[in-house]
């Protein structure tokens, strides 16, 4: 299939793919060392991985049009230097404004490497062989996704977070002194007399970053925001400007025809929605099992990793039979495992490990019976420009799929959460007004418990903790109610108190008060009891229903799994378009 030369250029695209996806992977996994490390909360933390998404998803399109014109072999090697930089600063941010540049460099950097990764395997190999570079391709892809949550963790564990970024600078600087020898820098081909069109760049990056950053940040700005629906109004109008352009430029950014494909435009949404399912399973199931399950992060990467090695081997296996398979029943297939894994993953309450293990498996199998034919699919139709454009759209596709999960995933499971406090602040009060307990102290622990539950915020603070000062018992109030005892023992036998004896006087007076303290105590130690079984329960209630608002995710998301199978309906079955 590939001779010579080229055999080392694709260990090179599938090195570069491998890195670009571990850190990707890895990212999920150390964010709260991250966190800690930085001293920072999880919102702050999660930009770092935000503006990656959000630079790749603008940027890619213009990225793979300046490559396709200046030169891909130099626009990868450019796309490795910058992603060793970022790395690089990533490692040694002292703060967060660091990170988020050294992010940003490093995304830039993808922007390159993972669309010409895939254009460069298939341009040295013949059309019939294509779908053997994709799934040697995506099979590193699947690879990084497989062992990265346990890198990450064992990395994270052992050297610190920074060694996560630290892991990718020796492969870097190995790929980049090799790429001169392997590959033509200085005579490969370029397109002539072809200018960038920079208004439809504009366009599509105002489309793209209007888009992504509306959906990361909905459900904090809140989605019916001005913010919120003027950067959906932004994307909109740039959208439609971006189309108008592009039919009347000559050397548009992408070539509208594209979409004239069946094949392509159900490949293209087959791999948004599947990469969706796998960024909701990602997004959640690891924090679900760190902060519930008491998981840590390597522990938690150890049992999804059934779901990384599952992705590894499917994407391979079906992207070598896409030839030999119905498209259209591969892709039904994997929508029916994913909707089937999300039925499994809203089941988490019971059996916990045994159907998590499932489910994973399912989701990794489904996922990769979508995603490893649809990028074959994809490029079926097409060759030169158009090939590169139409890998570009798949990138980004794949891009805005994860970005979606991370804001309908967080909008939905903020919605639970929400649900799940109104239904642990019930049962506090129920638990509350039927405990006996007097008002000052029901009412004193009310208030406690509401503005304990009204701090639950999201998966980071998802359990509510009680600290309560035990009642005590006061020695000043043991002797008034003593004294006042004693007066009314002596006025009940009509005593005067000043003709009693001293001594008989402290003798009723100790055995008084060491009756009304073992009264008091007694109270006091029953009105503990009942405020410690009152938190006990709401802590319980809590940790149930704030895992039901987790898992709950799932439920709500399945159907739309299954309403996915419909995309099978776009792909065309007869012969090839021809370009």
């Amino acid at each position: 299939m590939v001779k010579g030369k080229n055999r080392l250029v694709l260990v090179i695209l599938c090195i570069s793919n491998f890195l670009c996806m571990l850190d990707t992977t890895i990212m999920t996994i150390v964010i709260p060392k991250i966190q800690s490390g930085l001293n920072a909360s999880l919102d702050q933390v999660s930009w770092a991985v935000n503006l990656y998404a959000i630079i790749f998803a603008s940027v890619t399109l213009l990225a793979a049009r300046i490559a396709e014109i200046y030169g891909k072999n130099r626009y990868l090697l450019y796309g490795l230097i910058l992603f060793l930089i970022g790395s690089i600063g990533s490692g040694c941010a002292p703060s967060l404004g660091f990170l988020y540049g050294s992010r940003i460099i490093q995304s830039l950097g993808a922007t390159f490497i993972l669309p010409l990764g895939t254009i460069i395997g298939m341009e040295i190999v013949a059309q019939q062989d294509r779908n053997k570079i994709v799934s040697l391709v995506g099979g590193c892809q699947g690879f990084a996704a497989a062992v990265g949550p346990v890198t990450g963790g064992l990395i994270s564990k052992y050297f610190g977070w920074r060694g996560v970024f630290f892991i990718n600078v020796p492969f870097l600087i190995g790929l980049i002194l090799l790429i001169p020898f392997c590959m033509n820098l200085k005579h490969e081909k370029k397109l002539k007399n072809v200018k960038i069109d920079f208004l439809g760049a504009i366009l599509s990056i105002g489309m793209m970053l209007g888009l992504t950053l509306g959906l990361v940040q909905g459900r904090q700005w809140h989605w019916d925001s001005p913010a919120i629906i003027s950067l959906f109004g932004l994307s909109a109008i740039c959208g439609v400007g971006f189309i108008i352009t592009e039919m009347k430029s000559a050397k548009p950014m992408i070539d509208l025809s594209l979409f004239k494909s069946r094949n392509f435009d159900g490949a293209s949404l087959a791999l948004a929605i599947s990469s969706f399912f796998l960024g909701g399973f990602v997004i959640l199931i690891p924090t679900f099992l760190v902060k519930f399950k008491g998981l840590t992060e390597l522990q938690a990467a150890i049992r999804i990793l059934p779901y990384s090695i599952t992705v590894f081997l499917a994407v391979i296996i079906a992207s070598l039979l896409v030839k030999k398979i119905n498209n259209r029943l591969m892709i039904l297939i994997g929508f029916i495992l994913i909707f089937v894994s999300y039925c499994f993953l809203s089941k988490l309450q019971v059996n916990l490990y045994h159907r998590l293990m499932i489910g994973s498996i399912l989701l990794g199998c489904g996922y990769g019976i979508v995603a490893g034919p649809t990028t074959v699919i994809s490029a079926a139709d097409f060759k030169g420009q158009r090939l590169t454009s139409s890998q570009s759209v798949m990138n980004v596709l794949r891009q805005v799929g994860l970005v979606m999960a991370i804001a309908i995933c967080m909008t939905l499971l903020n919605g639970n959460v929400s649900s799940a406090k109104q239904t642990i602040q019930d049962y506090g009060n129920q638990q509350i007004a039927e405990s006996g307990l007097t008002q000052q102290v029901k009412n004193k622990l009310k208030h406690k418990l509401d503005q304990k539950i009204e701090n639950v915020q999201n998966s980071t603070d998802s359990k509510v903790t009680v600290k309560f000062s035990p009642i005590k018992v006061l020695q000043s109030q043991v002797e008034r109610v003593t004294t006042q005892t004693v007066q009314a023992i002596f006025q009940k036998k009509g005593l005067a108190e000043n003709k009693i004896p001293e001594k008989v006087k402290q003798a009723v007076y100790h055995e008084t008060y060491m009756k009304v303290a073992s009264k008091f105590n007694q109270q006091v130690q029953q009105i503990n009891s009942t405020i410690r079984r009152i938190i006990s329960n709401v802590k319980e209630k809590a940790k149930s229903e704030l895992k039901k608002a987790f898992i709950k995710v799932y439920a709500q998301l399945a159907p739309i799994a299954l309403l996915s199978c419909l995309i099978v309906l776009i792909l065309r079955k007869g012969r090839r378009e021809e370009d």
